[in-house]
């Protein structure tokens, strides 16, 4: 039986998402990040969605990294309909920090 391709989309791609992304065996999982202004670095083997854009219809882990802004979630605001109707989603976690 042929292992199902994992794919992880983060929303923000900072240093503690990066760190998740570089520790998955890429066998495995396919990696997408949204940017706002630059994409992830080349050699990331990431695929970068400039935030906006569509959201990748095969995600199947989400990792939410960005922050809250002045008037709520950025990413339920702007994806929440999509999210909604991903079939293969099995996963979704937000991260955030003290700072």
């Amino acid at each position: 039986m042929e292992a199902r391709l994992n794919h992880l989309v983060c929303f923000g791609y900072g240093l503690s998402a990066r760190t998740l992304a570089r520790r998955l065996d890429r066998a495995n999982w396919r990696v997408s990040a949204s940017f706002r202004k630059a994409p992830p670095p080349a050699g990331e083997q990431v695929h970068g969605f400039r935030f906006g854009d569509a959201l990748p219809s095969d995600a199947t882990h989400l990792l939410v990294s960005a922050p809250p802004d002045e008037t709520g979630d950025p990413v339920l605001r702007t994806y929440g309909g999509a999210i909604a109707t991903l079939k293969a989603l099995r996963w979704t976690g937000y991260l955030s920090t003290t700072g």
